[in-house]
């Protein structure tokens, strides 16, 4: 409870120059009243800090297990990408080694139409030798 300033003022003067018991009875019940009020504030304070440092408690505690679940998504990310690395990598050895195959087909095809024509050659000049040895 808040008394004006003037009324305790009054209150000390009068105790100070009659020295009347009853105003002196008022005096310590005002004094006594604030410095309960204080007490109370500063339970209240004191209540309220202590309130306050556990919720920060909470809060990091919260953070840190954040934190963590954060960094095992992070690892798990990098895991996948270690996975999809290896896929990729063994993709293009396995377009090298299918382009290595077409290439040897498409080798094996010159030298089949190479020979497929030398031999068509071979064969129209055996038939033209052999035309011309039994027209003559």
């Amino acid at each position: 409870m808040v008394f004006p300033k003037a009324l305790i003022t009054d209150l000390i003067l009068d105790v100070v120059k009659e020295q009347n018991e009853k105003n002196v009875a008022k005096l310590v019940d005002i004094i006594v009243e604030n410095l309960n009020e204080i007490e109370q504030y500063n339970l209240r304070t004191v209540e309220n800090s202590t309130k306050i440092d556990k919720q920060h408690e909470e809060t990091m505690h919260v953070i840190e297990l954040m934190k963590q679940g954060f960094e095992s998504v992070d690892k798990r990310f990098d895991d996948i990408n270690k996975r999809f690395e290896s896929v990729d990598k063994r993709f293009e050895e396995l377009i090298h080694h299918m382009d290595k195959r077409f290439e040897d087909m498409n080798n094996k095809f010159k030298l089949l139409t190479w020979i497929i024509g030398i031999g068509f050659g071979a064969s129209n000049i055996f038939l033209v030798v052999l035309l011309k040895i039994f027209t003559h």
